[in-house]
């Protein structure tokens, strides 16, 4: 059978049959005309790109909007500078409710209206609400000293080294870049401990405290007991720690005192001095009560 010359009941323009062949005349071009038209739009479009693409970079968009060296564009930038200030706001608020109501009645709600961000911008930046109070006392002891004990592992000398200490940390302790709530939030913690206090401890508190400990070992000699170290070690620390904690009484005992970075250095400083000539003093003491002993022993 000639296929060509089949025809179909297939209705034409004029209501009649269509013969095969013309059928597929008709087809092909209609698909004709539509591949002609995709053609053409694919070539208007990529005029218009090109046109556009003038002073623009590889994604086709404006200059200022192309990629920065390193494959960050300024949008980007400008995003995650953004994401740092919500989270420093966010830092900050924290800071301020904790202090005020405590780990337990502080709620989301109030800090995120506090630092003008959005509800989901804790749960973004610090997990949940514990991350974000975690974060809060990590921060407060983050400023521009370097810290004590590394300042103090440059020194060799001993007694120089718990000088460098006893500056490094009064400064630190003192620096006029922590926020106002700092102190209240911190004796609020040691009142009612959480888990932030063990991290603390972990991560800050006890470095700080086994170098100080190494210094004044080092500083007591032969006089160096275990007992006898923790209790030096913990005088030492004291008269730091009364500088911050005691601050609001010393200003009202001592009103319009001086709370500069200078001043910090001083009294930090004056605690040195004091605590190497009481190191000394309990060497000698430790020296002669062992020399008594022996001489005791001697006698009998």
């Amino acid at each position: 059978m000639d296929w060509a010359k089949r025809r179909r009941k297939r209705p034409g323009r004029a209501g009649g049959p269509v013969a095969a062949g013309e059928a597929g005349e008709a087809w092909d071009r209609g698909a004709g005309l539509k591949t002609k038209r995709k053609a053409s739009r694919a070539a208007r479009s990529t005029s218009k790109a090109g046109r556009r693409g003038v002073g623009r970079g590889r994604s086709g968009r404006r200059g200022r909007r192309s990629a920065a060296p390193g494959g960050v564009s300024k949008a980007q930038t400008r995003a995650g500078a953004g994401m740092d200030d919500t989270r420093r706001r966010l830092l900050m608020a924290a800071g301020e409710v904790f202090a005020r109501r405590g780990y337990r009645d502080a709620t989301v709600r109030e800090i995120c209206s506090l630092a003008g961000a959005n509800l989901a911008a804790v749960n973004y930046h610090f997990g949940d609400k514990k991350g974000l109070y975690h974060a809060v006392i990590a921060g407060g002891h983050e400023t521009g000293e370097a810290l004590p004990k590394d300042q103090a592992a440059l020194v060799a000398a001993p007694r120089e080294a718990l000088r460098v200490f006893c500056v490094a940390f009064a400064k630190k302790i003192l620096s006029e870049a922590k926020p106002e709530w700092h102190g209240k939030l911190m004796a609020r913690e040691m009142a009612e401990p959480t888990e932030a206090l063990d991290e603390m401890v972990r991560t800050m508190i006890r470095p700080h405290w086994e170098a100080l400990s190494g210094i004044v070992g080092r500083v007591l000699g032969e006089a160096a007991e275990p007992e006898r170290v923790r209790q030096c070690t913990q005088s030492v620390i004291s008269q730091l720690v009364f500088l911050s904690h005691a601050r609001p009484v010393l200003n009202r005992l001592f009103p319009g005192d001086d709370w500069s970075v200078r001043s910090a250095a001083a009294r930090g400083e004056a605690i040195a001095a004091f605590s190497l000539a009481a190191l000394d003093g309990v060497r000698d003491a430790a020296g002669s009560k062992s020399e008594g002993g022996g001489e005791c022993s001697a006698s009998r």
